[in-house]
């Protein structure tokens, strides 16, 4: 039996696991073990909704605790930001079980940020002391990840590099890509804050009116978006339905990501590139960490340094040869990424 404990829930991030154990025809339970601050959210937003669901998590969590408590031989993925002082809450509660942590976050040094964590130093130490003595392996979602757990925490736990994933039905058909036609059409996917580069992206909608842009998510500027009377940006909100989402994409050529990275955030990989990409669209990126890591050395000079961002981006715009090829290039880097190769890296732990 599995249980994949995260703080938060985001099945998007372990789609490769999951198809790991389907494959296997292995049962596993999915929970979340944040409860005090979801449900202390809600309340705040006085949401009735939002507490009926954060409720029935912590519920299911308590419930999971207690199977594991109470079972024998279970495997427990548990997803949590580095230095995380709940761990030693946790750990006693798996002391009988195989244990393995799943963590994107690249930044594991003395002086690096960690997020969500004030008693960063203290709990540090104790990280360093209890993980390498009941943890059994580490899946990182990135190399960057893996190096730093290697060179900054621990070098004695075994490490596999797992990446986040797709499924092969988010890919556009090869018949599909040959048809696809080259236009001046950009899309974002992704949260709406300024981090994100949401800001940039409204200042080369700005100058470019030639050029046509989609955002889909939400997030703290959804509000500025929806207040903006620019005919060539459409703000699409949430999209849930894949379908619809896909009808979106590939209206587009080009994706964007001018992600900034900070000293208290980092993109750890980026799905929504990657999602454009299995749809045959060419991505401009910033020079951050998710964003080396899925481009490899291959795609590497469509990344840049933020401040180059709004000449790369005409550069490519402006482009015409070699796009065809460009975008089969993206495809099939994108197809590294798929769930059938990511759910064969967890077996090298398991």
């Amino acid at each position: 039996m599995f249980y994949i404990i995260q703080e938060r829930l985001q099945p998007s991030h372990l789609k490769g696991l999951f198809h790991n154990l389907k494959g296997k025809e292995e049962d596993y339970l999915y929970c979340q073990f944040s409860i005090a601050r979801p449900l202390a959210a809600a309340l705040v937003r006085l949401d009735l909704e939002l507490l009926i669901t954060e409720l029935g998590r912590s519920l299911k969590f308590l419930r999971c605790t207690l199977k594991i408590i109470f079972t024998s031989k279970c495997t427990v993925v548990l997803g949590m930001a580095p230095y995380d002082l709940r761990l030693l809450f946790l750990l006693p509660l798996f002391a009988r079980h195989r244990v393995y942590l799943h963590t994107s976050w690249p930044f594991w040094g003395q002086e690096e940020f960690v997020p969500k964590n004030i008693l960063v130093n203290l709990s540090r130490c104790i990280w360093k002391i209890v993980v390498p003595r009941t943890v059994s392996g580490i899946f990182a979602v990135s190399e960057t990840t893996k190096v730093s757990i290697e060179t900054k925490f621990c070098k004695s736990i075994p490490i596999s590099v797992v990446h986040h994933s797709i499924p092969n039905s988010y890919f556009i058909s090869k018949e599909s890509l040959a048809k696809k036609i080259h236009n001046k059409r950009v899309i974002y996917i992704g949260r709406m804050c300024a981090e994100k580069g949401i800001p940039l992206i409204i200042k080369l909608a700005k100058a470019n009116r030639s050029v046509q842009f989609d955002l889909v998510g939400d997030g703290p500027l959804a509000g500025e978006l929806l207040d903006l009377t620019l005919d060539n940006l459409v703000f699409h909100g949430q999209i849930h339905q894949r379908q619809q989402l896909e009808k979106i994409i590939d209206k587009n050529s080009f994706v964007l990501q001018p992600s900034d990275n900070s000293k208290i955030w980092a993109e750890a990989f980026g799905l929504g590139v990657l999602e454009c990409m299995a749809r045959g669209l060419i991505p401009i990126t910033s020079s951050n960490t998710g964003s080396i890591e899925l481009l490899g050395a291959g795609l590497a000079n469509l990344s840049c340094d933020l401040g180059q961002f709004d000449s790369q981006f005409r550069i490519l715009l402006k482009q015409s040869d070699g796009l065809t090829e460009l975008r089969e290039e993206c495809f099939e880097r994108a197809k590294l990424f798929s769930v059938d190769n990511a759910a064969t890296k967890f077996d090298a732990l398991f």
